[in-house]
């Protein structure tokens, strides 16, 4: 008995691209992967694609990639949820403080106005019978509120 010689051949396929728009952007892909030279040669391109297409079992797992990439994804959903709760948090701690601030600029104006007006000091302001005076322009305007105040308008 003769033993099984291995079989040692070698089969060459040819694949020609015609001058359609598909076959050429085809064949510009083809060319980008080899100059990569992610793949080797046309023949290891040729094989890995067979191989995904007709052995779909033998190709790598695409679902690791897919879960890490929810993964990451989960995070950055994590991260936005709490840079938007930091966000929040500062914004409803400048508006607090620009009530207090506005009170008390109005405490303020209430006791500039009873300086002004000292027989007026026991009366409400709603039983004013002439309107009250406009005030004087404040020479010196605080950075801090000019900054602030188009927030409040909005607010």
């Amino acid at each position: 008995m003769t033993s099984p010689q291995p079989v040692s051949w070698i089969v060459r396929r040819v694949v020609r691209f015609a001058q359609t728009e598909a076959d050429q952007t085809l064949l510009q892909a083809v060319e980008v992967a080899l100059e990569s030279q992610f793949h080797g040669n046309f023949s290891a391109l040729c094989k890995q694609a067979l191989r995904s297409f007709l052995l779909p079992e033998s190709a790598p797992n695409p679902g690791a990639a897919t879960t890490t990439l929810q993964q990451q994804i989960v995070e950055l959903q994590i991260q936005v949820a709490r840079l938007e709760g930091q966000m929040a948090a500062q914004q409803a701690n400048s508006i607090t403080f620009l009530v207090e601030k506005f009170e008390g600029m109005g405490d303020r104006l209430q006791h500039l106005e009873s300086l002004q007006h000292p027989k007026n000091q026991g009366q409400s302001p709603s039983t004013h019978a002439d309107p009250p005076p406009e005030p004087d322009p404040v020479p010196e305007v605080d950075p801090l509120l000019s900054r602030l105040a188009p927030f409040l308008e909005d607010f």
